[in-house]
This record gives C-alpha cells, sequence and structure tokens, in this order.
C-alpha cells in the first residue's frame, strides 16, 4: 500500500475540475462562511493577519457543491463545517446533491467574543454531513454533539483551525485506510495531517499562500511519523 497526497495552492473552483468524477469517498472542509469573519484576539498568536482570506460572501456555493457531487463517488460521505448565521443557504444547496443525514453539534470549551451584554456567548459550530448512495458509518452509533477542546489562539497557524483530533474522528467514522479524502479549504493543513497518520489519501487545495509552508511542514511531519510509505504532489 502506497499513500498518496496532492496539494494545490490554487483557487479550489478553479482547480477542482482537474479531480475526475467520483473519485473523492470522503470531503471535509471549513469553507468561508461568508461573515468577513476576524477577531481581536491577536496578542501571542502565531496569525499574521485576524481576517479570512476570500470570506466575503462571493464564493459561489451552488458551484461549488455541484463540484463536489461530481467528483464523489457514488457512495460517499461529506462534512461542511458552518454556523447559524449561515446554515440554511448551505444547507439548501447541500440538500441539492446529498442526503442531509445530520447536522452535527462541536461543542468547544470556550466562546466567542461577540456582544457582551446583548447574546448568549457562542460556543459551538455546526457541521452537516450527509451521503450519496448508502455508506455506513464506521463503529457505534453516536450521538450527533461532540465536546473537544478547541485550539488555544497562541497555537494557531490558521484563525480557524480545527482539532485534529475532531477531524481525525469525522474521517475514522467515515473511511477506511487507502481511501480518498478532499479538502478543497485547507488552511494550515490539518485534514491532510490527519489522512497521513491515519493512512488515508488526501486531496488539498489553499488559494492563500501564507499557509504554504505550515501545511507542509506539517504534512511531512506526520507522514515522516508513518512506517507506510507515502508521497506528496505539490502543485
Amino acid at each position: 500500500m502506497k499513500i498518496r497526497h496532492r496539494v494545490a495552492f490554487k483557487d479550489c473552483l478553479k482547480q477542482i475540475h482537474t479531480l475526475q468524477d467520483g473519485t473523492i469517498d470522503l470531503i471535509v472542509t471549513d469553507p468561508p462562511y461568508g461573515q468577513d469573519y476576524s477577531t481581536g484576539r491577536r496578542q501571542q498568536t502565531m496569525r499574521s493577519t485576524t481576517r479570512i482570506a476570500n470570506d466575503d460572501g462571493t464564493l459561489d456555493i451552488g458551484k461549488l457543491l455541484w463540484e463536489f457531487d461530481r467528483v464523489t463517488a457514488p457512495h460517499s460521505h461529506c462534512y461542511i463545517f458552518t454556523s447559524w448565521k449561515t446554515v440554511d443557504e448551505w444547507k439548501r444547496e447541500f440538500e441539492r446533491f446529498f442526503v442531509l443525514k445530520n447536522i452535527l453539534i462541536w461543542s468547544k470549551d470556550n466562546h466567542t467574543a461577540g456582544d457582551l451584554h446583548w447574546s448568549y456567548a457562542q460556543s459551538y459550530e455546526m457541521i452537516l454531513f450527509g451521503m450519496k448512495g448508502r455508506k455506513k458509518l464506521k463503529g457505534t452509533r453516536d450521538r450527533d454533539s461532540v465536546y473537544i477542546p478547541k485550539i488555544k489562539s497562541h497555537k494557531q497557524v490558521h484563525l480557524l483551525q480545527k482539532p485534529e483530533r475532531l477531524i481525525e474522528y469525522l474521517i475514522t467514522k467515515s473511511t477506511g485506510p487507502n481511501e480518498v479524502v478532499l479538502d478543497p479549504f485547507a488552511g494550515s493543513g490539518t485534514v491532510g495531517a490527519c489522512c497521513a497518520r491515519l493512512l488515508r489519501n488526501s486531496i488539498q487545495f489553499e488559494i492563500d499562500l501564507r499557509y504554504e509552508r505550515p501545511l507542509l511542514a506539517r504534512l511531512r511531519a506526520a507522514i515522516g511519523a508513518s512506517e507506510i510509505e507515502q508521497e506528496i504532489e505539490v502543485q
């Protein structure tokens, strides 16, 4: 068995056409929600900016989901992170192409700042989970909410970086070894690093070149800890 990891530092909507129809077993991704998100918590962080690239609401969600449908296998799973502010739009487009099975809740150990006196502090994210065909989840029947601490801000490379424990959980529930996982909004490369450790093939697209070095460093470190032959193709 040889595991392959393909990385392209390009716009996913201009790159995804290079993938063949029906070749992806799982999509796990955290796209820009269109909120122009930023944070004021900047002290002692590794990040050079508090804004997410291309988070200005111009992402063509319909076109993106059409491509997701095209590249996924007849029996496959898809996880898309979103928020309560944008879930309606994402859910509407998602259900055009996938059977929505759950909206999972990732419950964190911390909360956002926001309106200190006018709203409840948000401490969770939503994850659309759907499938094509009939693909069983691995293991036991788990609850639709999971509590996993978020990454502390001073350890983040990317503003909305997800904990590896959470991503590994989703990958393990939905794939077996040597299957192919796609993340079109790779950020700092969490999905790819998790795939390398779990012996899944990965394809990652990332438009923001600030994350090229940390993404590749994480992927190489994960491969270095593996006893299985793995290779990286960078475009």
